[in-house]
């Protein structure tokens, strides 16, 4: 069972410590990285109605995975001409990929989206290296879309929600 806890001072290091397997490297961003633009958006953000959410995943206790997406207001960030949701990053570590943690941390993260936690918005958004096609693949089969937008070289789509 895949459990999503918030990002934390007491888990900060071990989402820092999980790793990509060398081919996936160029696909997403450092989980350094990510967690920096996730608390200095915030922080930016403050008064704008837009925020980042990132959680670790956990399978059994053990933490496997980073996962982050973001609320964006028109007033924030006007790109698709409405407020959405964006699922921002995701990331299983490489040595529990392939046991399914994956999907279940995703439905978990839409099913929250669906509910709207920040604000209404029509659409949730994700965007993919063009060459990734086993992501490409997967985002899909879920429902996402893809609306011809490139956004810094990657392939935009979408799922109503």
């Amino acid at each position: 069972m895949v459990e999503l806890r918030k990002i934390s001072i007491g888990n900060i290091i071990k989402c820092l410590r999980l790793k990509l397997l060398p081919e996936q490297k160029g696909f997403v961003a450092s989980n350094r990285n990510s967690l920096v633009q996730a608390f200095g958006l915030n922080r930016r953000m403050i008064g704008k109605g837009s925020v980042a959410t990132p959680y670790a995943i956990y399978a059994n206790g053990t933490m496997v995975g980073f996962i982050m997406y973001g609320f964006f207001t028109k007033k924030f960030d006007n790109k698709h001409g409405e407020d959405y949701y964006y699922f921002w990053r995701f990331m299983i570590d490489k040595n529990h990929q392939g046991k399914g943690y994956a999907s279940q941390a995703l439905a978990q993260i839409l099913d929250e989206i669906g509910q709207k936690p920040h604000g209404e918005a029509n659409f949730c958004y994700v965007s993919y290296e063009p060459t990734n096609t086993v992501v490409r693949t997967w985002y899909q089969s879920l429902g996402f879309e893809e609306t011809g937008q490139i956004d810094e070289g990657e392939l935009v789509a979408r799922m109503k929600i």
